[in-house]
């Protein structure tokens, strides 16, 4: 059973295509490469409370890595026929099946880890003697607050 009943000779072309095959490939593989980089970055990171990619780097790497995947995205979109039967997740191979069932509890569980762990958004910075201090909104309206080494490394 074909999903897809091409219409076209060139949507023929399109669905036989390598080179769209690998365009797709590639979009996808740029697109799991930043998530990936992102999230390892994060965990990394965090120990030393340092950030290795700012939001600037990490937004100049997606536009350059996921500008192109999103336009040839869009452009693909319009070269498949209109006429598709609908699919469930349940006929999807197992393998596929797992990886997106496994990539979903991933989600939920940073999701659900942040929000327990409630890590406050802020500032911090080490003056001479040596004084440690954070800014945060949660801590008296985000004025600098000098706080002990331990807390400072919290």
């Amino acid at each position: 059973m074909n999903p897809v009943e091409p219409e076209s000779e060139f949507t023929q072309w399109r669905l036989r295509s390598r080179p769209c095959a690998a365009a797709d490939a590639i979009g996808a593989a740029a697109g799991i490469s930043l998530y990936a980089v992102a999230g390892i970055d994060s965990v990394v990171s965090w120990p030393s409370n340092q950030i290795l990619l700012s939001e600037p780097d990490l937004s100049g790497i997606a536009a350059v890595l996921l500008g192109p995947a999103w336009v040839w995205l869009i452009f693909s979109v319009g070269m498949l026929p209109s006429r598709t039967q609908s699919w469930r997740l349940s006929q999807l191979p197992a393998r596929p099946r797992a990886c997106f069932a496994a990539a979903a509890v991933v989600c939920a569980a940073v999701v659900a880890g942040g929000f327990l762990l409630g890590a406050a958004k802020g500032t911090v910075r080490i003056l001479p003697g040596p004084r440690y201090q954070v800014s945060t909104i949660d801590l008296n309206q985000a004025a600098w607050t000098t706080v002990p080494l331990s807390q400072f490394r919290l």
